[in-house]
């Protein structure tokens, strides 16, 4: 195996989001028969053991955004901010501004976004960049929510708990 081959190899192993673990489980296997002895091929293996022990989530230099209602930009909002923004989205029947979202992302990607219209739905999408270029997975949509509901999932996502908020907005 090439340098070029096991740098893409480690490339493909330092991704971190579930909508590619089988792709890069499917590689694991592919390239098994192969030496990954060298320090590279370690560092390859190690990133994929990171990622298959729920490790891999950590994000670089994350920050989180809250976008409320009518579109004022927060970062890393408090509890009594998430509230307030949503207790404003649940009380409204604004067409035009009928949502607020709250993002979660590193400017490298992967970025992850949930996006509140009140009692009617909540929308998780999970994208590899902070641009909305790449999506890693379909938007889940969870519908019939309560305000309780969606603070909590806020608030996993505010507090960098990617495992928890696909609990309960993918499953």
């Amino acid at each position: 195996m090439s340098d070029a081959e096991r740098r893409e190899y480690l490339a493909i192993g330092d991704l971190y989001l579930d909508s590619l673990q089988t792709r890069i489980c499917d590689s694991i296997e592919q390239y098994q028969a192969r030496d990954l002895t060298d320090d590279l091929g370690k560092q390859a293996m190690s990133a994929i053991t990171a990622w298959r022990s729920g490790e891999g989530d950590a994000l670089p230099n994350p920050w989180c955004i809250l976008t409320t209602r009518m579109g004022a930009d927060i970062r890393e909002p408090t509890d009594a901010q998430l509230r307030a923004a949503l207790e404003d989205v649940f009380a409204s029947d604004d067409d035009e501004h009928p949502n607020a979202c709250l993002r979660l992302g590193s400017d490298g990607g992967p970025m992850f976004v949930l996006d509140v219209y009140g009692a009617q739905r909540i929308l998780f999408e999970q994208w590899a960049d902070a641009d909305f270029d790449d999506e890693l997975a379909p938007p889940t949509v969870l519908k019939d929510v309560q305000l309780d509901v969606a603070m909590t999932l806020w608030r996993a996502l505010r507090d960098r708990d990617i495992a928890a908020v696909r609990g309960k907005a993918v499953n």
